[in-house]
């Protein structure tokens, strides 16, 4: 079904909206893959896996992006109960992963990259 103009206008302005975020917050995501996708669209992201999460320095907005599968909901619930606890973390925000995987018909983060090309194209107004 194709969208029309309004719906694609409204989708691209959420979709910079979310992306004007991930710039200015702190991500965390599942691994290097992920990281490495979202670098391409100029969004530092540090990976999680394999590392004490006490050795993750997060200050201000935390923003959780793990996979939209079982084991990246679950890792999303202890990366918030972790970081919620810290002094120096202001606010910890887990809904964006799932407004990004239904703007950008996305699962893992590692086709970040990928899908934000293909829905931008699709979404030019």
């Amino acid at each position: 079904m194709r969208r029309t103009y309004e719906e694609r206008l409204k989708a691209s302005k959420a979709l910079e909206s979310i992306l004007e975020i991930l710039r200015n917050g702190f991500v965390l995501v599942e691994g290097e893959k992920d990281a490495a996708s979202l670098g391409e669209c100029g969004i530092n992201a540090v990976p999680v896996s394999g590392r004490p999460l006490s050795s993750i320095p997060a200050e201000g907005e935390v923003i959780i992006l793990t996979d939209l599968d079982e084991a990246g909901d679950e890792l999303a619930k202890i990366l918030e109960m972790e970081f919620h606890s810290r002094k120096d973390v202001r606010k910890v925000d887990s809904l964006t992963r799932k407004k990004i995987g239904r703007l950008l018909n996305l699962v893992h983060f590692e086709n970040f990259s990928e899908k934000l090309e293909k829905t931008k194209k699709e979404l030019e107004v």
